[in-house]
């Protein structure tokens, strides 16, 4: 299944050593993932629609985001380590979004409808998220488009 596998290597020579292999998801981990700037916790978005939020020294998982409900395709944590943004993406409903969600109570803040993101990141220093996405222009042809949802001011 999804397996969170854990390394260290030896600094002379850097071979590396698996110290431990945890089951984080029902499914396939996605290919993101992201570590809180103050290196307390991190992030992971799986296949089974799941972001896992993980105790950096303790190895355990602190808590578990199910406001999404197909595959999580993105995600990324704020500057201050207070909100994770992940996203996904329905191909079967053709319907995607973006959770922005509190990592301490997992409440979800604010959801984006109809983000087709393709990458999403936190502003260094502010709450604003950057995202880029498919959508469809006035002639029904597939165009990128990059998106700032936040406080610019």
């Amino acid at each position: 299944m999804g397996d969170l596998e854990l390394w260290s290597y030896n600094s002379k020579d850097f071979t590396p050593k698996m110290q431990k292999s945890l089951n984080s998801h029902n499914a396939a981990i996605s290919s993101c993932v992201d570590f809180a700037p103050n290196g307390k916790v991190f992030a992971t978005g799986g296949s089974d629609s799941l972001v896992n939020i993980w105790d950096v020294n303790e190895h355990v998982c602190l808590r578990t985001l199910d406001h999404l409900n197909s595959p999580v395709t993105n995600i990324s944590i704020s500057h201050d380590s207070v909100y994770v943004a992940s996203a996904n993406e329905d191909t079967l409903t053709n319907t995607s979004s973006v959770d922005i969600s509190h990592i301490e109570s997992g409440e979800n803040i604010w959801t984006l409808p109809n983000a087709s993101v393709t990458s999403l990141a936190w502003h260094p220093s502010k709450h604003i998220l950057a995202y880029s996405a498919r959508e469809r222009d006035r002639h029904d042809r597939e165009t990128g488009v990059i998106k700032v949802f936040g406080s610019l001011v």
